[in-house]
């Protein structure tokens, strides 16, 4: 389950930041939005807009039923 969970995190990750409108707001953009796997509570940290935190949503969903 853990290896599952890791690789759909970081496909999530993944597209998170390419389907986002506005991919200037990721720290690694030069923005202040982060998304990072915790691990230990096999759980997406993101710090982001309500806007982007909307279509990270989306994104877990369509994955969800991959």
């Amino acid at each position: 389950m853990s290896i599952w969970v890791s690789s759909q995190a970081n496909r999530a990750t993944r597209k998170a930041s390419c389907f986002d409108d506005a991919p200037e707001s990721w720290n690694v953009n030069g923005g202040r939005g982060t998304i990072t796997y915790w691990e230990p509570g096999l759980a997406l940290v993101v710090r982001q807009t309500d806007d982007v935190h909307e279509q990270i949503g989306g994104v877990l969903r369509v994955l969800g039923h991959q």
